[in-house]
């Protein structure tokens, strides 16, 4: 049976789904790209101070993006349980 918007639920379930796994997939890059970038800053501390400011500016980004993606990704789980 098909609902207002011409998905059927089971279809809505498995699209739920499949963003599910997408943002895991998704948040695991993150953290792979914010280790990488905390890696890069330790190995440059007291060679340039312009380029490691903006490498903590930029971990301090990647931080409020992973929160966003692993806050959207928590809700998924929990829609798709239900």
């Amino acid at each position: 049976m098909a609902t207002k918007g011409g998905v059927r639920p089971d279809e809505g379930l498995m699209m739920m789904q499949e963003l599910d796994d997408r943002l895991k997939e998704q948040t695991d890059k993150l953290e792979h790209v914010r280790l990488a970038a905390v890696e890069l800053k330790d190995n440059l501390s007291g060679s340039n101070s312009d380029l490691t400011q903006s490498i903590a500016d930029h971990l301090e980004w990647l931080n409020h993006l992973t929160e966003r993606v692993e806050t959207l990704h928590m809700n998924t789980t929990v829609f798709v349980q239900v």
